[in-house]
């Protein structure tokens, strides 16, 4: 796709997010030192090999955890029945980070001092990911993370199957200015994803020659959108696009649709996971975009949703972060078999560079960013069903941006 970026400085950018990443890492009090050998189980031995995973069970974000801890379990188990990781059975420890950043970087350290894990597959909210990272990185614990974020952590001991921009975003908003219109409202939860993606949203928008005419952000728990909403209206955009977060999001949703608004309404964030909150009447219309829905129409795809569903029902959704977090397992035991080792240092260069046949598509980690190649879909949503998601247009395999997405523009 041709870069919709080459007018758009480092400097404006970092105007747009206001130092957005520094403050978002700056957690004090809740990273602190680790007390315990960290040096990973090694191959060699009939051992388990451990895999920890951070998973939203409770909290603002619960409606993915299922999702979540069941697409990663399918991936456990398809190793274990094929003879382990490097003929190692590995087990699985779930810890539930529940949406809070101090929470998460406990449940992280206990993992690693007291379970003694190599590897830590999840977490969701950037929030959540910022903390829990630097407890990581720190411990020399590779996390591997599968969500889409607002890009910027190209370091050692982090891999990513979750979106950056440039495979969700970038693509995404030329469709939207050619397609839906050319002006926009931007309504956001107020922490650094919705914020950090929005100053990538608006310089894709604003260099195509659209107008953003609203941007305003939101706290955590709120229950009463009237006002946002009066002001979304009075606006008149030709496109909303909502980036708030988990069940407030689809709080906002829900009331959007008792108002008479006339624009389209498009987000990367509405998944599988959004819409069951939703009446038929109100979903139907949203416009998404990720690499990943359940109506992908792949042979690696049609075997993992018979087996999710053989666990749980035909009706039961997986959205792009459980699916992301089944393709991590799977990179583990590709990279672990491409280095022939479990040693910490190998396992990580083993993962660097290794393919999957993914649900969504192929996927190779890029061995410079640590990031995956990720496909990438728009699709039309005509009702509140995981079968209800229509796909509209597709690309094969985006690779990361070489910065991680820590500034568009010049590389």
């Amino acid at each position: 796709m041709t870069n919709h970026m080459s007018n758009l400085s480092r400097r404006r950018f970092l105007m747009q997010t206001g130092g957005l990443a520094a403050g978002a890492m700056a957690l004090p009090g809740i990273v602190g030192p680790l007390t315990k050998s960290l040096s990973p189980r090694v191959s060699g031995s009939s051992d388990p090999f451990k895999i920890g995973a951070l998973i939203p069970i409770t909290g603002i974000e619960t409606h993915v955890g299922e999702s979540m801890r069941v697409s990663t379990e399918i991936a456990v188990d398809e190793i274990n029945a094929a003879g382990g990781i490097l003929g190692r059975p590995i087990e699985l420890i779930v810890e539930d980070e529940a949406g809070d950043p101090a929470t998460a970087v406990d449940k992280a350290r206990k993992l690693i001092q007291d379970d003694g894990v190599t590897v830590i597959v999840g977490t969701l909210t950037s929030a959540v990911r910022n903390a829990v990272v630097s407890t990581t990185s720190a411990a020399k614990t590779l996390l591997f993370n599968p969500t889409y974020y607002e890009g910027g952590l190209c370091q050692d001991y982090f891999f990513s199957t979750g979106a950056l921009p440039n495979q969700q975003i970038e693509p995404f908003i030329p469709w939207i200015y050619e397609n839906l219109g050319r002006s926009m409202y931007l309504i956001g939860s107020d922490y650094v994803w919705p914020r950090g993606s929005n100053a990538f949203i608006k310089a894709y928008f604003e260099d195509l020659g659209g107008t953003i005419v609203g941007e305003e952000y939101v706290p955590f728990g709120v229950t009463d959108f009237s006002a946002s909403i009066e002001r979304i209206l009075d606006a008149n955009p030709d496109v909303l696009y909502p980036l708030v977060a988990g069940t407030d999001g689809i709080t906002l949703w829900k009331q959007l649709g008792g108002y008479d608004f006339k624009g389209a309404r498009a987000s990367h964030s509405v998944s599988e996971a959004i819409v069951p909150g939703l009446d038929a009447e109100i979903a139907t219309g949203i416009i998404s975009a990720g690499p990943y829905f359940m109506v992908v129409d792949t042979p690696a795809n049609e075997a993992f949703l018979a087996e999710y569903h053989s666990r749980l029902d035909d009706s039961a959704y997986v959205d792009t972060f459980g699916e992301a977090l089944y393709d991590a397992v799977h990179l583990i035991d590709e990279g672990a078999k491409r280095a022939e080792s479990l040693e910490l240092a190998d396992l990580m260069e083993g993962i660097k560079g290794a393919s999957f046949a993914a649900p969504q598509g192929d996927m190779t980690v890029d061995p410079d960013t640590g990031h995956a190649s990720l496909a990438f879909h728009i699709a039309e949503i005509t009702g509140n069903t995981w079968r209800d998601f229509n796909i509209i247009e597709s690309q094969a395999a985006i690779a990361p941006a070489a910065d991680c997405g820590a500034a568009p523009g010049d590389g």
